[in-house]
């Protein structure tokens, strides 16, 4: 996240799963459940640029940047 930010792309963490979430733990849900395909993209997911509004043009930057940050 920090080199996206650094290359002006903004993103922020992803989901937290259900099963890990405080409020339903104190609701007595999901007790000592474990999905770990949830816990892992929460910990490694991130969201990127999106929505109505989003150009081509910025979806084609932040896909090149995220391409180049990976090779």
């Amino acid at each position: 996240m920090k080199s996206l930010a650094d290359r002006g792309i903004g993103s922020r963490p992803f989901f937290w799963p259900m099963h890990l979430q405080p409020v339903f733990k104190q609701m007595g849900l999901f007790v000592d459940e474990q999905h770990a395909i949830a816990e892992r993209i929460a910990c490694y997911g991130l969201y990127l640029p999106s929505g109505a509004g989003t150009t081509l043009d910025q979806v084609r930057t932040v896909a090149k940047t995220v391409v180049e940050l990976f090779s």
